[in-house]
């Protein structure tokens, strides 16, 4: 298992170990379904304990992954300034005594392009429907909503739902507006991934009319009338404390669904992944992080260190080149500071060696998918 490690999460009451755990969502479908039974400990778990489900959710580049951050207190999803840089479903959990949160990052909401889009729209669903409470993220740049169905399968939900406007600390900046407006699902700008005539076709939601406060707050109420509207900036922190107490009075009564020492649901060898294509993402422009896939191919821990070796997917053997580089410059560049971000996750040295192989066309073959885990 994970180095264990100290947990700041907003809220609790104290420090405790956290590590990463074994169940998986499948396993508590399962249980949801009555096919296993869940040995939850109840040590110290007060007869009013409160658990549930927070789905995060929106467009790509709205802080979705910063939030889950900030309210957890530990960086476990990556945030790049690219759009769409969270690709699966990653829970995470915070616990105290008395409460425990299970939060959900969530893929950006796109119009599909390929399969693997589907798979992650999916993920999104999913997301929606286990959710006990919905933090809908939108940001002081976001000029309505593409997806007109999604907002209304968010609409007709019995969740609470939760509109946080972000970025409120970009307001008054042009320069700083420009500057932070990242790139979309392929590297186009992620404002303007569907077209006005798109937007017609779909029955897309007109935006607001003007991109100030008073106009964002009218047009979310309108769009989503029972919601509770926040305004927030989730990369200095502010207001998320209000967030979280709300969270807290939302959150029903039910005993913990996870181990109290647990950080998450994914295993040791997804952040290993995750982490080195951050990297992928933070070194390389345009489309290529986009098409790029990183798995695990041995992740084995020993005493003073941990042993990991990685696959990196692309499309094209163009691609190939320019992520190993001049002399193998670009490559050696990554595994350094993947190695650095590994360090401080894992509190262990970490022996990382990629590997660059092209896998035509990954993102649209099934499977592919399935082995990358976005197709069931």
């Amino acid at each position: 298992g994970i180095q264990t490690a100290t947990s700041s999460a907003r809220g609790a009451t104290g420090a405790h170990t956290v590590r990463i755990p074994a169940l998986a969502r499948s396993a508590l479908t399962a249980l949801l379904d009555g096919d296993v039974a869940l040995d939850v400990r109840r040590d110290d778990v007060s007869s009013t304990h409160r658990a549930g489900f927070v789905s995060i959710v929106g467009s790509p580049n709205v802080g979705k992954s910063t939030l889950m951050n900030e309210l957890l207190g530990e960086n476990l999803s990556i945030a790049t300034a690219k759009a769409s840089t969270t690709r699966q479903r990653i829970m995470g959990i915070a616990n105290d005594p008395d409460w425990q949160i299970v939060y959900s990052d969530t893929p950006g909401v796109v119009k599909p392009k390929y399969k693997l889009h589907e798979g992650m729209m999916g993920a999104v669903r999913c997301a929606i429907e286990d959710a006990d409470i919905i933090l809908f993220i939108t940001d002081v740049l976001e000029e309505g909503f593409r997806d007109a169905k999604m907002l209304a399968r968010v609409a007709s939900g019995d969740a609470p739902v939760l509109v946080l406007i972000n970025k409120v600390d970009l307001l008054g900046s042009k320069r700083q507006i420009r500057a932070r407006r990242g790139f979309g699902v392929d590297g186009e700008d992620a404002r303007l991934v569907a077209s006005d005539e798109d937007e017609d076709e779909e029955g897309g939601v007109p935006a607001p009319t003007a991109l100030d406060l008073p106009s964002i707050r009218e047009w979310w109420a309108a769009q989503l009338p029972r919601a509770e509207l926040f305004e927030v900036s989730a990369l200095e922190g502010k207001n998320v404390d209000t967030v979280f107490a709300r969270l807290l009075e939302l959150l029903p009564e039910h005993p913990p669904f996870f181990a109290k020492d647990q950080l998450s649901d994914r295993p040791e060898k997804f952040f290993a992944a995750e982490f080195v294509r951050e990297q992928i993402f933070e070194q390389f422009e345009d489309e290529l992080p986009y098409s790029c896939e990183v798995v695990v191919d041995t992740f084995k821990e020993l005493d003073n260190k941990i042993r990991c070796e990685c696959t990196v997917h692309v499309l094209r053997a163009s691609q190939k080149g320019i992520i190993i580089g001049h002399k193998g410059t670009k490559i050696k560049e990554v595994t350094k500071r993947a190695q650095s971000s590994l360090y401080k996750f894992f509190a262990k040295r970490v022996d990382l060696r990629l590997e660059v192989k092209v896998s035509k066309n990954w993102r649209a073959d099934d499977r592919f998918l399935k082995e990358f885990g976005y197709l069931r």
